[in-house]
């Protein structure tokens, strides 16, 4: 089993960002107990352990005290337990990074570090109204390095309006030597500063050709550094895939704790319950403070292709057969289609996108949707 303890804290909003967290912390230490609650609860609904990995994540769950993570921590591992092998990931931001922070997230049980730098340019960063600046970034991450974590994760950010330079900020995270690096490109979500400020012309779309150069400047920089390419926004060196991230892209279950996180057993999805104080308000009352959704086959079919197609050895055509509805065929003309603009690669009984055209991978999902 995986598990996700989502922590709804952020010091500032960024303006691109549409997980769910709130600026104000003053219900931090109600939130920690709930958490711890909710944990208790799940043990008793068949959600049984060990658990092959741990992720905290948000928000920005570095906000919280060493103690507080480890009441966390020290309740996952009383109701579900796991070895010394499972991987224990924690997300922080470059300012909440020192070397007293790193020892105290070592002895409480974290191994891995998923650390939001996003660029490396103060031009970036102030555009997308980060916390933090390209210093303490770098300031963090020697610090890491410095460390007893060898396990860290970089995150970054491309295909920006800004006009910056993201084959500097690349090299610039790659000079640290980190196992894993996630790049997205930049979406613009509804409900965000930058959502709004696109809709109301205030902000103009990056151009695709400059984001097309972006994605194919991180494509080749990755496979000249012996990054492997094993996710549509993944990479790393041997042996360091995201254990937890892999879960989700292989249908894995997974168990999500706190405002907003998602549970999947294999047939049945839950959504918990946001904003905060509602959240809370129902945990304490001992009302359903989740939705369920039992999935019907053509969910689980859909559900399957969307994320078999971001890895980059594709989906099993086998296994979409497998999960058919009665009467239902294989969209057939759809992936000729593809197959002949290049789009779509048969392989080895795999359909998968070819790297150069990963930007496309929803266009070319939608397209084979049933």
């Amino acid at each position: 089993m995986r598990l996700y303890l989502h922590i709804p804290f952020c010091r500032q909003a960024c303006h691109y960002c549409d997980f769910h967290f709130s600026t104000s912390t003053r219900l931090v230490e109600e939130m920690v107990r709930a958490l711890t609650e909710e944990i208790s609860f799940w043990r008793t609904q068949d959600w049984a352990g060990p658990c092959s990995s741990v992720y905290l994540g948000g928000g920005t769950p570095s906000v919280l005290t060493a103690q507080q993570l480890a009441c966390l921590l020290d309740a996952a591992n009383e109701y579900f337990g796991w070895s010394d092998a499972s991987e224990i990931t924690l997300e922080v931001n470059p300012e909440d990074v020192s070397a007293a922070a790193l020892s105290d997230w070592r002895s409480v049980g974290f191994n891995r570090l998923s650390v939001g730098i996003q660029s490396f340019a103060p031009s970036d960063l102030q555009w997308m109204n980060r916390s933090h600046t390209a210093h303490q970034s770098e300031r963090a991450l020697d610090a890491i390095r410095n460390s007893d974590f060898t396990n860290f994760s970089l995150d970054l950010i491309y295909g920006l309006p800004t006009g910056s330079d993201w084959p500097t900020s690349l090299e610039k995270a790659l000079a640290y030597e980190p196992p894993h690096v996630s790049a997205y490109c930049l979406g613009i979500e509804e409900g965000t500063v930058l959502g709004r400020r696109v809709a109301t012309g205030k902000q103009k779309v990056p151009e695709e050709g400059s984001v097309a150069s972006d994605h194919a400047t991180l494509c080749r920089v990755m496979q000249e550094r012996g990054y492997a390419h094993y996710e549509l926004s993944s990479f790393c060196r041997p042996g360091a895939r995201s254990a937890h991230n892999s879960g989700y892209w292989s249908g894995a279950p997974y168990l999500g704790v706190g405002p907003s996180a998602h549970s999947f057993n294999g047939s049945v999805r839950w959504q918990n319950l946001k904003p905060n104080a509602r959240y809370l308000k129902k945990l304490k009352e001992g009302t359903p403070w989740y939705t369920a959704e039992q999935m019907d086959p053509l969910e689980k079919w859909n559900e399957a292709l969307m994320i078999g197609l971001r890895l980059a050895e594709g989906v099993s055509v086998a296994h979409l057969e497998s999960l058919l509805p009665s009467g239902q065929k294989l969209p057939e003309r759809a992936v000729e289609e593809l197959s002949r603009s290049g789009l779509l690669l048969e392989e080895s009984g795999h359909w998968r996108i070819p790297e150069i055209h990963g930007l496309l991978t929803d266009h070319i999902t939608r397209n084979l949707m049933l």
